[in-house]
């Protein structure tokens, strides 16, 4: 399972490195990479004054895409929302590239059919943010537990605003209480872990979205396997981590920097 993508090639390794996998689910966020905020990859992206070049970001995602499209279900592509605001009409958030957004678009729309908002294995839910009780009792409250996966596809299919950012926050001491509210693409951690009752006893809930900056692997794990949340955005910096699950078990792997660039043939036939 790969956290949040933002322009970077690391997946190519996590995918050399894991040829045998089952399935590979990405966790969304596919373009707007973190440039502006001293990001120790923006070494690998060409620039365009103070703009990363989105010829090399649409290559990347071209590559996921081309993954995809050679390896059926056994690839899982989610949607995010720095995709959404290329595709959908909603506003833009955060490093929204407006002078690319139209090349972006043109390369997404005709790829959409291949990627997801939500995808269930056994009793676990992967989104890119969290499914959130609130915001399903908001679109469908007659929303059951057993049919969440349908219910949030449903809900994408009828009005991708619906995952729009809502922005509500009734009570500025207590962030749960208003941003509770929040789509599968907005939710942060500690609103869903509040907000979430009405699912975590039959569902383990994996999501990208929000950077856990420094936290020891240990005290993740610990975190995770306790409370049935898994971040796989989570650990971010220097050198990413995927997630993985074998057996009903999960851990957090490594991905040290590349010394090579692997196309794409080497990554999954090789």
């Amino acid at each position: 399972m790969l956290g949040d993508i933002h322009g970077r090639e690391w997946w190519l390794d996590v995918v050399k490195r894991n040829k045998d996998a089952d399935e590979f689910i990405f966790f969304g966020d596919y373009f707007d990479p973190y440039w502006d905020l001293g990001d120790p990859y923006a070494d690998e992206f060409d620039f365009e004054g103070s703009i990363p070049s989105v010829d090399k970001l649409i290559s990347n995602f071209n590559k996921i895409v081309e993954f995809k499209e050679s390896n059926g279900s056994r690839v899982k592509l989610l949607l995010g929302n720095h995709d959404l605001h290329y595709i959908a009409d909603v506003r833009p958030c955060s490093r929204y590239n407006p002078k690319a957004a139209r090349q972006i678009k043109d390369v997404f729309l005709p790829k959409l059919h291949l990627f997801d908002v939500v995808y269930q294995f056994d009793n676990v839910l992967c989104t890119h943010a969290g499914i959130s009780c609130a915001w399903l009792d908001k679109y469908r409250p007659d929303w059951e537990v057993s049919n969440v996966a349908a219910t949030v596809r449903e809900l994408f299919n009828e009005d991708p605003r619906y995952f729009d950012y809502d922005g509500t926050l009734f009570d500025e001491s207590i962030a749960s209480v208003g941003r509770i509210y929040e789509s599968p693409f907005w939710i942060r951690p500690q609103d869903l872990e509040y907000a979430d009752i009405g699912l975590w006893k039959q569902y383990i809930q994996v999501y990208g979205h929000t950077k856990l900056y420094g936290m020891p692997l240990e005290r993740a794990l610990s975190k995770v396997n306790r409370s049935k949340y898994y971040n796989v955005d989570t650990l971010w910096g220097w050198e990413p981590r995927y997630l993985c699950c074998i057996d009903g078990e999960f851990s957090y792997n490594r991905v040290q920097r590349r010394s090579q660039t692997y196309d794409l043939s080497q990554s999954i036939d090789n």
